[in-house]
């Protein structure tokens, strides 16, 4: 007998990331309230791993679906289930070097050489079998010591974001 799964929603994935991300940053905002923490220095990063199948929708655009107790029945091909995982870090929009004594105002790698070292990465070089050819961007954060590293689609959409040591 055969199992026939339930229509499922499907969320685009960038929507289902805004989201996310806006609920990070609501729930950011209401900790360290009451006992006097700035909820800035509160939680610096945080990460969202899901397991859902992954398909492309009739415009493009990833969408996710999630696992059904269905698709956990076995009527799943295995292969089919794909895990995003998403950190979200925060940074200061605009930083201070004296708050960070040990940080510099110039980089000591290369664009280049950040631009390269990220395209090597396997999660990235997945995507780029998925997705297609990605444009990798990267801008150096003065006095962080680190760089902001961007991957974006040929529809200018940013799929993989990352800060990279120096």
């Amino acid at each position: 007998m055969a199992t026939t799964l339930p229509n499922l929603p499907r969320a685009p994935l960038g929507v289902l990331l805004g989201n996310a991300g806006a609920a990070l940053t609501s729930a950011q905002t209401d900790l360290g309230l009451g006992v006097g923490l700035a909820s800035g220095m509160v939680m610096s990063e945080a990460t969202l791993e899901i397991k859902a199948a992954v398909s492309r929708s009739s415009t493009g655009e990833l969408e996710i679906e999630p696992l059904s107790s269905a698709h956990l029945a076995g009527a799943l091909n295995a292969s089919a289930v794909s895990t995003i995982r998403v950190n979200f870090v925060a940074t200061a929009a605009a930083p201070a070097v004296a708050g960070n004594p040990g940080g510099t105002t110039v980089p000591v790698k290369s664009k280049d050489e950040i631009i390269k070292g990220f395209r090597q990465r396997d999660d990235l070089q997945a995507l780029e079998r998925v997705i297609g050819p990605l444009e990798v961007r990267a801008t150096f954060v003065p006095g962080s010591s680190r760089w902001l590293v961007n991957a974006v689609d040929a529809d200018g959409r940013t799929v993989r974001e990352q800060l990279v040591a120096d």
